[in-house]
């Protein structure tokens, strides 16, 4: 679902939280009429006019980031339609409070490629460990696009059964 790439795709969940803080700030000086002071400095007061233009601003920089955020998601979502599913090798797990990252490494068309993803880790999302066998789905034209199929994937499916909306997938080594 669009919820579950946007919480889980690291860029996404980040632009969405700038997003949400950008807004609220904006509105907060169109409705106090005042610019936040740095620590301990009083307010700056500004005019009703700057005011509205700081929030239509932060309003079109709100709609920009939310294309990019739509263009990441739309780019998730093909690989569910016409992805390759393949087998890839977790290298390296890097843990940090932004996110996690996963290197790994696969072999498509007899091709190796290391891909590197990271994502929000979640209450759902599954723990990798270095050296662990993991399917993916691999972009066919850009093996280079891969993304951990368990991250997206429904916990309460059968874990035998396709997820909805997937084309038929091919398994290498």
């Amino acid at each position: 679902s669009i919820g579950s790439i946007v919480w889980t795709d690291n860029a996404c969940w980040q632009i969405t939280s700038l997003a949400a803080v950008v807004f609220l700030v904006a509105l907060m000086i169109k409705l106090t009429g005042t610019l936040p002071g740095g620590r301990g400095k009083p307010d700056i007061p500004v005019d009703p006019e700057f005011a509205s233009l700081i929030l239509a601003y932060a309003v079109a920089g709100i709609l920009f980031l939310s294309a990019i955020v739509a263009l990441r998601v739309a780019r998730i979502r093909s690989l569910f339609d016409r992805g390759l599913e393949i087998e890839a090798t977790v290298r390296k797990v890097k843990r940090v409070r932004g996110g996690t990252t996963l290197k790994l490494e696969l072999q498509y068309a007899g091709i190796t490629y290391r891909v590197r993803t990271t994502f929000q880790p979640g209450s759902r999302t599954p723990s990798f460990d270095g050296g662990t066998r993991i399917s993916v789905l691999v972009d066919p034209m850009n093996p280079r696009r891969a993304i951990p199929l368990a991250l997206y994937a429904d916990p309460g499916a059968d874990p035998g059964a396709a997820p909805a909306g997937t084309a038929e997938r091919g398994v290498s080594a």
